[in-house]
């Protein structure tokens, strides 16, 4: 193989990897972008605020339940933190449960993070 061969070879190697985008190419897609990172977070956002309308449903203990268990606390876990029965935090999780029309820790696990109170 020759020298101009290698050359040749190294200098289209780095014409794969040079960038070709104008400053004004690279501004738009940066601002759309921007763009697109502030509607999700306006999103995200107006969520939290939805799911925590629909918390304040809940009572004062009701609602420190909630949170131990969003983070992953078992009810015995919780009765000791609060000082309360395994079978009173069990009651007051079937009336969360009732109260916000879910079935699982994992939908309220699911609530109180999108809420930001977990």
């Amino acid at each position: 193989m020759s020298l101009r061969a290698i050359d040749d070879a190294q200098v289209r190697l780095l014409l794969e990897h040079v960038d070709t985008t104008t400053p004004a190419e690279k501004l738009q897609a940066l601002r759309a972008e921007c763009d697109a990172d502030c509607a999700l977070a306006r999103r995200l956002l107006r969520e939290a605020k939805e799911i925590r309308a629909e918390l304040n449903v809940l009572t004062f203990t009701e609602m420190e339940i909630a949170r131990y268990s969003g983070k992953g606390f078992e009810n015995q876990q919780i009765g000791q933190l609060l000082g309360l029965s395994v079978h009173t935090i069990a009651d007051h999780m079937k009336r969360i449960n009732r109260k916000l029309g879910i079935v699982s820790k994992l939908e309220l696990a699911v609530m109180v993070t999108k809420a930001g109170i977990a």
